[in-house]
């Protein structure tokens, strides 16, 4: 069973320490517990209510008549309306639940509905993605914990599996493969089957070799071919033998008649010096933006 702060409450559920704590004292909605030194605390049950709490009261419930239902009233109210409410904040707010109570039934619930409603693209970038950094910054707080984190990961993985998998591949024979992959050290495994499922909705032919690629590796490909376009994504960089520049330098050399395309929050950290066929992305969106107004595959799809 998890322990979480106030500060943690406030940052799960958008509710400000300040007024929970009156919500406390007037309503007597969460009855923390107290440690030696008399420093409060919530169990898992007290975060779950207050996130159910915050979910009525932004759809326009009172909080002075949240007050006067009982545990299981909230939960069946939530219930009932989290699957109906239209708003993102309100099914980012499901989502989060479904990753507190590590609830797929949940979670497949609401992505489900919207993705029937809006189809898969549009849920991934407006409501999935915003979600996965929420969730990226409640597990750099320690507001949720790796297990979560992990387990609804996996469950957007298996989502973009099935996604991908539903697309027709590709039948053209022209040679303007795109190669995907992350190097080693990296795990923006999620944000890399996006791009894949972006690539292949648009037709591309493309080989997604995932996670752990090394410079070998890669240079072993180019015995075999050579892909007109290559995109990888970079946030992380604890290699101690090559620094970023020197990496993004060798990428470019080993594919030297490629376009080179790098994203990630490296690109932000470590701006890379100008090479004639590499282009940098230091998020997602843009990069997204890039595949969407571009032709990959022309022969050269920026200025060397």
């Amino acid at each position: 069973m998890s322990i979480y702060s106030i500060a943690d409450l406030e940052k799960v559920s958008g509710i400000k320490a300040h007024t929970l704590r009156i919500w406390e004292k007037r309503y007597n909605l969460l009855t923390p517990e107290r440690t030696q030194s008399n420093i409060r605390f919530y169990r898992d049950e007290d975060l779950k209510k207050i996130l159910n709490i915050a979910l009525l009261n932004k759809l326009g419930y009172k909080i002075s008549k949240i007050a006067e239902m009982s545990d299981e009233a909230i939960f069946e109210k939530v219930c009932s309306l989290s699957t109906q409410t239209e708003t993102l904040d309100t099914k980012m707010e499901t989502l989060t639940l479904s990753v507190i109570d590590m609830d797929e039934t949940k979670f497949n619930s609401i992505l489900d509905s919207h993705s029937c409603k809006y189809g898969f693209e549009i849920t991934m970038k407006n409501l999935i993605l915003p979600f996965l950094e929420k969730l990226h910054l409640l597990w750099l707080t320690g507001s949720i914990n790796t297990v979560q984190e992990m387990y609804i990961s996996t469950l957007f993985k298996q989502k973009l599996y099935a996604e991908i998998d539903k697309i027709p591949a590709c039948l053209s024979r022209d040679h303007s493969k795109i190669l995907l992959f992350l190097p080693l050290g990296e795990s923006q495994e999620l944000s890399l089957l996006f791009i894949h499922y972006l690539l292949k909705l648009k037709k591309y032919n493309v080989i997604n070799l995932g996670a752990g690629v090394s410079l070998d590796d890669l240079r072993d490909l180019k015995k075999i071919f050579c892909p007109k376009n290559m995109i990888t994504i970079v946030s992380e960089w604890n290699d101690p033998s090559i620094s970023f520049q020197n990496y993004v330098d060798e990428l470019c050399n080993i594919f030297q008649e490629s376009n080179v395309i790098v994203s990630g929050l490296q690109i932000m950290y470590h701006p890379i010096q100008k090479i004639s066929n590499c282009h940098c992305f230091d998020s997602l969106e843009p990069l997204m933006n890039f595949i969407s107004n571009n032709d990959l595959k022309k022969s050269t799809i920026f200025n060397r």
